[in-house]
């Protein structure tokens, strides 16, 4: 597992993976027959047969392989009382969070839906502008020679601008709450811990280069 992996894992194991598997664990009790329009059916539905290939031998399964591939399969199932505790007292604290699930927040007023949406709409407007530039430059970049010169003036308004680094502002202070709280509440190993440690670091140093970059936006 590399480092990113380890991290990632850091952060579901504390509470994304609790609320992830909340949610798929929400229909283990009966899923449905049905079978929906687009849809294969199921293999025990197959008119006389108990599957798609009947005659098909059943595959061999070495439980270590499985083990060693997909170690969290074989993880205990989260107690659905205590992701809802967890996610409630992460809420709390960090009512802002833009991980926390919609049902642990209040319901958006229209005016906040507005907002969100045009949110989305410039920062995907703005990705879009950024991804354009960079191959404009990796394709007038040449060995040995100057690169092509950034255009006189942003084609990217001031208020754009600001609701772009907003967004990423946001998105990196929920990320270090979230990974704050995990190993605040004391389930990370040495590991973790080190490797948790390094990217908070490197995430507060893009923090406050964002924040410096939006004083300077002009208004």
């Amino acid at each position: 597992m590399n480092r990113k992996q380890i991290i990632i894992a850091v952060i579901v194991g504390g509470l994304l993976l609790i609320g992830l598997l909340f949610y798929l664990l929400r229909d283990r009790n009966g899923p449905s027959e049905e079978v929906g329009e687009g849809e294969l059916p199921r293999r025990e539905r197959v008119a006389g047969t108990e599957g798609f290939w009947p005659d098909a031998p059943p595959p061999e399964t070495d439980p270590e392989e499985l083990r060693r591939l997909w170690p969290d399969l074989f993880l205990p199932a989260p107690d659905r009382e205590e992701a809802e505790r967890e996610w409630k007292a992460f809420a709390k604290l960090y009512p802002d969070n833009v991980y926390i699930p919609s049902r642990y927040t209040s319901a958006p007023d229209d005016a906040e839906k507005e907002r969100r949406l045009k949110t989305l709409d410039t920062v995907g407007d703005v990705e879009t502008k950024l991804a354009v530039r960079r191959m404009q430059l990796e394709k007038g970049a040449r060995p040995g020679t100057d690169g092509p010169d950034a255009p006189a003036d942003s084609d990217i308004s001031p208020e754009d601008q600001r609701i772009y680094f907003g967004y990423r502002i946001r998105e990196l202070e929920s990320r270090i709450q979230l990974v704050e709280y995990f190993l605040n509440q004391g389930n990370a190993d040495a590991q973790q811990r080190a490797l948790a440690s390094d990217d908070l670091n490197a995430w507060k140093k893009e923090l406050a280069e964002y924040k410096r970059i939006v004083e300077e936006i002009p208004r």
